[in-house]
């Protein structure tokens, strides 16, 4: 018998980053005095961090220097993937979140996808959930997605959505 689990998909934008000299936007860091809005995260994202078991990251440096941010949060020892696609694809940028949830293995439940606007915004208002508004992320934005119950990631699509809300964690 194969068991169904709800699957739960949590997109986070990265922390704050000030325009700097930095011509090369790979590169731009944090600013980190957002470390003091981590800290006053609400219970209820806490909660959500703390069930957090697979995680796919830019491997921007803001992106990267974010999920440092939110690793006191994690209860598990996540398993962390960095990409560029999260990056490099920003006109493409729903496709690819798709695309990596299909490489989920199948005992992770609780995803969370750390990346960029105008991307995360764009796959966040693709979902087929009635009722609710089109977004925008603000920085540490969070937003968790629960999809229907299925045995496998790959079997999740967004028509599946059964609720979604997001959350200015700053």
């Amino acid at each position: 018998m194969i068991l169904k689990a709800l699957r739960t998909l949590h997109l986070i934008r990265h922390a704050y980053t000030p325009i700097h000299l930095i011509s090369n936007d790979f590169d731009r860091p944090i600013d980190f005095g957002c470390q003091t809005h981590t800290q006053k995260f609400p219970v209820t994202t806490k909660n959500s961090l703390s069930r957090i078991d697979h995680v796919y990251c830019s491997s921007a440096v803001r992106t990267r220097q974010t999920y440092v941010l939110l690793q006191p949060y994690f209860s598990k020892d996540p398993t962390i993937v960095y990409t560029d696609l999260l990056y490099d694809k920003k006109d493409e940028y729903t496709q690819v979140v798709w695309d990596l949830l299909r490489e989920v293995p199948n005992e992770k439940n609780n995803v969370l996808i750390i990346g960029h606007n105008p991307g995360l915004t764009d796959f966040y208002n693709s979902l087929s959930v009635p009722n609710y508004e089109n977004i925008h992320f603000p920085p540490l934005g969070l937003a968790t997605i629960q999809f229907h119950p299925t045995s496998s990631w790959d079997q999740v699509y967004a028509e599946q959505a059964i609720e979604r809300n997001i959350s200015a964690c700053a």
